[in-house]
Order: C-alpha cells, then sequence, then structure tokens
C-alpha cells in the first residue's frame, strides 16, 4: 500500500523536526510526494529575525496585550491549525496575578499549503489580550511566554518559546 502525501509529508516534518536539529535542515513542502532535506540557507529565511514581541498592560482595563510582529513575508499560525503548531501566550506569573479568561487570539486567514492542506495564518502585527486579575497590591511582575511557530513561503523554522516579564507599578 503506498503512503497517502499527506503521511509523506507529515513522516518527513517529523524526521527533520527529530533529525534536522542535528543536520541542519527545515521542512519543506514536497511537491511530487518525496520529501526531501535540504539544508537551511539563510538568505532564504531569517527565522531568528522574522518577529518581534511587544507587551503591555493597560492598568483600567487589567488586561495585557502581547504584540506579535510578523516580519513580511512570514506568518504564524492561528487556533484550530491541524499542520502547523498555533500561537498560544501563558502566563506563568503566581505572585498576586490570575488570568480571567483564556487569551484572546485573531481567528487567522485561511491559507492553502498544497498537499498538507488548508492552514490558519497570522500575518503582520498581530495583537494577543489577556485579560488578568490582580490579588494583591504587591503583586509581583506578569511573567509568561509567547509560543509561535514562524514559518514562510516553503519553509519552517521550529517551534520557539519567548519568555517576557511585565513589571507593573
Amino acid at each position: 500500500m503506498n503512503p497517502s502525501p499527506l503521511s509523506t509529508s507529515l513522516r518527513f516534518v517529523t524526521t527533520c523536526l527529530i533529525v534536522g536539529a542535528f543536520a541542519g535542515c527545515v521542512p519543506r513542502a514536497c511537491t511530487s510526494c518525496q520529501a526531501v532535506t535540504q539544508p537551511f540557507a539563510p538568505t532564504e529565511a531569517d527565522f531568528a529575525n522574522s518577529f518581534a514581541v511587544e507587551t503591555r498592560y493597560d492598568k483600567a482595563e487589567q488586561t495585557l496585550t502581547v504584540l506579535l510582529r510578523l516580519q513580511p513575508g512570514y506568518h504564524a499560525y492561528a487556533p484550530g491549525e491541524k499542520v502547523g503548531v498555533p500561537l498560544d501566550v501563558v502566563i506563568q506569573s503566581q505572585d498576586g496575578w490570575r488570568v480571567r479568561q483564556p487569551p484572546q487570539i485573531p481567528p487567522g486567514q485561511k491559507k492553502d499549503l498544497g498537499e498538507l492542506g488548508t492552514s490558519l495564518v497570522l500575518t503582520g502585527d498581530v495583537p494577543v489580550v489577556v485579560r488578568l486579575e490582580k490579588r494583591k497590591a504587591d503583586a509581583g511582575p506578569i511573567e509568561g511566554i509567547v509560543k509561535v511557530h514562524v514559518c514562510a513561503d516553503g519553509a519552517c523554522g521550529f517551534p520557539q518559546e519567548h519568555r517576557f516579564v511585565v513589571h507593573v507599578p
């Protein structure tokens, strides 16, 4: 029985994620159903500089806005994504803060990935709003992690975690 194009691509992505970290490769969408591992070329995609994270706390609304700023030509994945790893913001502060609602992440736009199917992608500036409750007057800083999987057309970086700390007066 021949494997389907999707199972071939998923097996390749898994292999590249496991082995690729040591071989310096990134997964590439195959067009002929025979995936090939190719070396990463910095001129193709610069994943280390593909995004920035900014944070802002609104004391009156008790909301933290985490702004993911994706460079042109790059995208991240929205909630509900099945191929890539969806964007997430996790608040880790236990020192006087409580998350009132799950992070509000934009729904993204559908993008056709050929053999891999359809993805939900986020581009440009992506605001993620987290509603918090300050449970004590001398609460410490808000600490958290942005989990993001950034891709460009034809190549993906490895999922990343970006830590942040917001000092609230």
